[in-house]
């Protein structure tokens, strides 16, 4: 009935293309003499005079047949075949009077002045919802009360930073929460806008400026939640002078999530796929951290000690390492020691382990020359892979003598070329434990005995240490593929891989030439990721393939 009121029906094709102009009763007869129907000069029904509009679209949008004659999704007749038959029909037609078009009033704005407006948008929509806006602001405080609650472990002798067990639990915890909370937070960001979004594509806005409005919101509320949540877990756990370091490193992780969420807001087609999804990729990042599986059981044969390939994909891997080397070098207490305690360390290590293997290999190859006549190839193998490290540490001369079959002369250039070795080191040694006692005496004087107690007690945590240093290990070291490898002391201990590859907790990466913190190289690695996750949000690479008819 509505449609019998109509006087006239100017119908478009896709593309743009007019394929009807006249009246719309007589368009049911003008598309069906077109398809050659049968009942070409019927236009409604004969008993009750109804109309169905909608055979004309189904005209106009017929689908052709296949040799088997099933349907394709090919058109029988296209767009601009139908324009044709009707610029035929329309006989001569008056030319229109040409005029000027007048100036427009309405102008696109520019690219920065879009994105002010999709963030205005952005964050007026948010304000105006009421339970979004408590979830957003206490989800993070929350969290952090109900983990440090639970991770702050007291004896009965009163709880203390150092002695609770508990702490790398809470460092641990503090990551996933922000990696969860990014990726949540921005999850539907996109997909909720995507009927927007589409009314919008006819005005040909700024895509990017749309992207960037949605990076910048959840920025900062990012920002926002990581902070609220160190400032309360901090509160309760009892730790001090640590704010700057965590804030930049749970917010850069939460920040690969943020973007990881728009990724995954983009690409997928439904609510549900998303929220399935963002456990996929969570439970990952709890596994692979360094803490719940142990990277030296994912990689036993590696002869570096490197974490392996899958871990250096894994933000959380990152932002946890960043954290807990960070809060055992920098917190208010061992700042003043590290330094010193990783000389000494190194130099006890590499004479108490690495040389002792070395001098072991050596007195066994040469009972077995006397026993034998020669020696076992393995032995000289791990000396002449040995020796560069030694140099490079003792900073003692290239060993002058090609370890490459035994004799009593090499066994007598060894020998003494380790006890010069041995006493570099021994020296280096005692040099930095009076270092250390020195630092130690300073404090005393300044905040006296029990200041000083109370600062180790109040910021220095004997599980982080044991953690970083490894010191559970009931080994030093293994020797695999006659390459000596530590077991313990990665924090003090310098990486072998100049590519930027390291063991785990090493408190510094080489790349190169370069030796960089390890804090600031985790957040370069963390940073890389969020710009290569943004180019796939901006080019739409994941959604190109997963909603190829939407994009």
């Amino acid at each position: 009935d509505i449609y019998k009121l109509f006087d006239r029906l100017w119908l478009l094709d896709k593309g743009g293309y007019p394929v009807y102009d006249g009246n719309p009763i007589e368009a049911i007869t003008y598309f069906k003499q077109a398809a050659h129907y049968a009942d070409s000069e019927t236009s409604m029904c004969s008993s009750c005079g109804n109309v169905n509009p909608e055979i004309v679209l189904n005209i106009v949008d017929s689908k052709a047949l296949d040799d088997t004659g099933r349907l394709t999704e090919e058109r029988r007749i296209q767009p601009e075949e139908w324009h044709r038959r009707y610029l035929g029909s329309r006989g001569e037609q008056q030319s229109p009077q040409v005029r000027e078009i007048p100036p427009s009033k309405q102008k696109k704005p520019s690219a920065r002045k879009q994105f002010l407006i999709f963030l205005q948008r952005n964050v007026q929509t948010k304000i105006v919802n009421t339970q979004y806006l408590l979830i957003s602001l206490l989800e993070a405080p929350l969290l952090a009360a109900i983990v440090a609650m639970l991770t702050r472990y007291a004896p009965e002798t009163g709880y203390t930073i150092m002695d609770n067990k508990n702490l790398v639990s809470f460092f641990f915890m503090a990551v996933i929460v922000a990696i969860f909370m990014g990726m949540s937070v921005s999850a539907e960001e996109i997909f909720k806008d995507r009927s927007l979004l589409k009314r919008e594509r006819f005005l040909r806005l700024s895509h990017s400026g749309y992207i960037w409005s949605k990076i910048t919101y959840l920025t900062g509320l990012s920002l926002l939640q990581t902070l609220l949540f160190i400032l309360v877990g901090h509160a309760i756990m009892g730790i001090h002078g640590m704010l700057g370091i965590w804030w930049i490193i749970l917010f850069a992780a939460a920040l690969v999530a943020n973007l990881t969420g728009l990724v995954l807001s983009q690409s997928l087609n439904s609510i549900v796929a998303i929220y399935i999804t963002i456990p996929l990729l969570l439970i990952p990042q709890i596994l692979l951290c360094g803490l719940v599986v142990k990277f030296d059981d994912l990689n036993p044969r590696s002869k570096t000690g490197n974490v392996p390939v899958i871990g250096e994909v894994i933000p959380s891997r990152w932002a946890f390492e960043a954290l807990a080397v960070s809060s055992y070098m920098y917190n208010p207490y061992m700042k003043h020691f590290f330094d010193d305690e990783k000389e000494k360390f190194r130099a006890q290590y590499y004479r108490l382990g690495y040389l002792e293997e070395l001098q072991s290999q050596m007195e066994t190859a040469q009972d077995e020359y006397l026993k034998t006549g020669e020696a076992d190839f393995s032995r000289l193998e791990v000396i002449r892979t040995g020796l560069p490290a030694l140099t490079r540490v003792t900073e003692m001369e290239t060993f002058p003598v090609p370890v490459d079959s035994w004799s009593g002369d090499l066994y007598q250039a060894l020998d003494g070329y380790f006890k010069q070795a041995d006493k570099i080191l021994s020296r280096r040694s005692l040099h930095h434990t009076h270092a250390i006692d020195h630092v130690n005496r300073e404090l005393l004087d300044e905040k006296g005995r029990e200041g000083l107690l109370a600062l180790k007690r109040n910021n220095h945590n004997l599980f982080l240490q044991e953690l970083v240093l490894n010191t559970s290990s009931s080994h030093m070291y293994r020797v695999k593929d006659h390459v000596i490898v530590p077991k313990v002391g990665a924090i003090y201990l310098e990486p072998v891989s100049q590519n930027g590859r390291a063991p785990f907790y090493s408190h510094r990466k080489i790349l190169g030439k370069w030796k960089i913190p390890a804090l600031w190289y985790n957040l370069s690695v963390l940073g890389l990721m969020a710009v290569l996750t943004s180019l796939a949000l901006f080019f739409e690479v994941p959604a190109r393939f997963l909603r190829k008819k939407d994009v």
